[in-house]
């Protein structure tokens, strides 16, 4: 897990209120129990956990512009809302999750991450940062404030363009 690149606070401005503004009031609860109480909106994809398979899920070009920016090879994002110092315990992403992921962070967090060796990665994180992490390593948020925003990107283990893969 490291820092890749850290976005300027404009931009950061400017991508929070898009968010806030514009993606906010479609957020539903999370479905993973590493999560509850977390508001999140799936973008172009949502994972089935049960089935293994994909839902239709949100478009906003202007954002998803950006993310594959991010990641070209980008497939699904997901946008979660932490509040009441809510955030994300110990989990490993899912079957639809490539290993090679990303994390934009526009808020004060601390993400720790153990590899298959146990060996603990913790970053101190205020806004801005872009994180490249392996997903499938065990991994969670520790909020440092009441409320952040988050972007989580993946390129696609299920094939995304295969329909057979859609529910």
């Amino acid at each position: 897990m490291k820092v890749i690149q850290i976005l300027p606070p404009d931009r950061v401005r400017q991508i929070k209120a898009h968010i806030t503004q514009n993606l906010l009031p479609l957020a539903q609860p999370e479905k993973a129990k590493c999560a509850r109480n977390r508001l999140n909106l799936w973008l172009k994809a949502e994972p089935n956990y049960s089935t293994k398979k994909y839902m239709p899920a949100f478009e906003d070009e202007r954002l998803w512009t950006f993310i594959k920016r991010v990641n070209p090879d980008a497939a699904l994002a997901q946008i979660y809302f932490a509040t009441g110092g809510i955030g994300i315990d110990w989990h490993r992403d899912a079957t639809y999750a490539k290993p090679e992921a990303y994390i934009v962070n526009l808020g004060k967090v601390c993400l720790e991450s153990r590899d298959r060796s146990d060996k603990l990665t913790s970053l101190e994180l205020t806004g801005g940062e872009i994180i490249k992490f392996n997903s499938k390593h065990l991994h969670r948020a520790i909020p440092r404030e009441d409320s952040r925003i988050g972007i989580g990107i993946w390129s696609d283990a299920i094939d995304i363009n295969d329909r057979a893969n859609w529910s």
